[in-house]
């Protein structure tokens, strides 16, 4: 199991990745992460369980902004958390979980992604766990 954060809030443009500075726990051997790099990969096949959450806003009122968990650098559309601020640069929460099953290369880098069309501002302390099942 591993879960992440960032201590500073995070502007992520259209297409970029979510970026973690701090390892909160990490036990056993079925995930990994380099320092500085915005993915966590997946060592061992298996299922995996994968959850994020965070605060989120955007810098125009009432334009939606979003994120999704991305298996290969792809966003999984089940995973999409969309918010719409009432008012620029107000926060609100959002979080998604799902499962996957890691069972060939190319497919076991899990990353948090902008998947809309306006940069995200992204709140410090955000949350993404990623448990091996099986």
């Amino acid at each position: 199991m591993i879960e992440l954060t960032n201590t500073v809030a995070q502007v992520i443009q259209p297409g970029q990745a979510v970026t973690f500075d701090r390892v909160l726990v990490h036990t056993g051997c079925g995930e990994c992460r380099r320092t500085g790099m915005p993915f966590v990969k997946l060592r061992t096949r298996g299922t995996y369980e994968i959850n994020f959450s965070g605060n989120i806003s955007g810098a125009v009122a009432g334009t939606q902004v979003q994120l999704a968990i991305a298996l290969g650098g792809v966003g999984l559309p089940e995973t999409v958390m969309v918010y719409t601020p009432s008012v620029a640069n107000s926060f609100g929460n959002v979080s998604t979980g799902t499962f996957v099953r890691e069972c060939c290369e190319g497919c076991d880098q899990i990353t948090v992604i902008n998947t809309g069309t306006v940069a995200v501002t992204l709140s410090a302390n955000m949350n993404l766990r990623i448990k091996r099942l099986s």
